[in-house]
């Protein structure tokens, strides 16, 4: 009995190295049936599209709906759109107060106003000025040469009315014609800008929904202050493009709907219906303004590599026992 005692003892010091050399003999036996992976991961891109460089592709994706027939290059013309519900590729709900609503076009909206490649000063004219279905704002059709295009209307523009878009930065701040697009260090303190890049030549980013603007705060160095509609001040470089006036369809947060069905037109779900008090925690909260948000030229992220090593063994698992193959 001792000495069965002291054998067992001495196997259950041994077990943690036999598991050892067995995971290691059984690893080089399926040597040759392990597969690497690699899985690289680039920037994230909203899109690829050609020339104008941003779109309202991407915001137009985030709210459930895709083109029918997705364009290869810039188009004025109106594209089909369909909507997704609020589901992902997988079929799941993701965006649960999507679904429904009546049948939409979508007109690709160029947020860019002037190109590093065009001639600047570049002049155009509006053609038409019409509601889109898919956003809050009006567009509005310039023709400038042989192309045209849909841009973001301001509240003041009207059929016929000239438009001029420049990156030139005088020496002298100027207030600008409604309308026109200027560089904010262009600009005096105090006017009134909407469609603001956040960096050069990247695309009109803030103050783009009906009625929205921002002002022009301080210039210090090459940088400027502005404030958004959320009150919170950004800082930009001076470069960046701005549309001087504010965006049209002032009154859209005016309109009454009516009732429930009016929602669901336009593809809003309800929500959960449950009523809560505006008591201290679900109320409005007073408190103080943010910092500034700075806006620095973005860097290129470099693609990261990883490698994975996968074990057929883990994988090929019937559902009575366990196969190698």
């Amino acid at each position: 009995m001792r000495i069965m005692n002291c054998i067992k003892q001495k196997a259950n010091n041994f077990l943690p190295c036999i598991n050892f050399v067995s995971s290691i003999l059984r690893s080089e036996l399926h040597v040759s049936a392990v597969c690497n992976w690699k899985w690289k991961r680039s920037p994230n891109k909203a899109h690829e599209l050609p020339e104008p460089i941003k779109t309202s592709l991407g915001r137009l994706v985030s709210r459930g709906m895709v083109p029918k027939d997705p364009p290869t290059g810039y188009t004025a013309k109106p594209i089909k759109v369909v909507k997704t519900g609020g589901r992902g590729v997988t079929g799941r709900i993701e965006i649960r107060r999507i679904g429904g609503g009546k049948p939409v076009v979508w007109h690709m909206a160029d947020l860019v106003r002037i190109s590093s490649h065009e001639a600047d000063p570049k002049i155009e004219v509006i053609k038409d000025i019409i509601s889109e279905q898919t956003r809050s704002a009006y567009l509005a059709l310039v023709v400038g040469g042989e192309h045209k295009r849909w841009i973001l209307a301001t509240a003041n523009m009207k059929v016929g009315d000239i438009i001029q878009s420049t990156r030139e930065i005088p020496a002298v701040p100027i207030s600008g014609q409604p309308g026109d697009s200027h560089p904010v260090g262009a600009l005096a303190i105090g006017t009134q800008v909407c469609a603001v890049e956040r960096f050069p030549y990247g695309g009109s980013k803030v103050a783009n929904s009906a009625g929205n603007s921002a002002i022009i705060k301080k210039k210090v160095g090459d940088k400027v202050y502005l404030q958004m509609p959320s009150k919170r001040e950004m800082v930009v470089d001076e470069n960046c493009l701005c549309v001087v006036g504010r965006i049209s369809n002032i009154s859209k947060n005016k309109i009454v709907l009516g009732k429930a069905g009016a929602s669901r037109w336009l593809g809003i779900r309800p929500k959960s219906g449950l009523w809560m008090r505006k008591t201290g925690l679900h109320g409005r909260k007073i408190k103080p303004l943010k910092k500034p948000r700075h806006y620095e030229e973005p860097k290129e992220e470099e693609a990261e590599y990883k490698t994975f090593t996968v074990d057929p063994f883990l994988f090929n698992r019937k559902r009575r026992g366990l196969s190698y193959f």
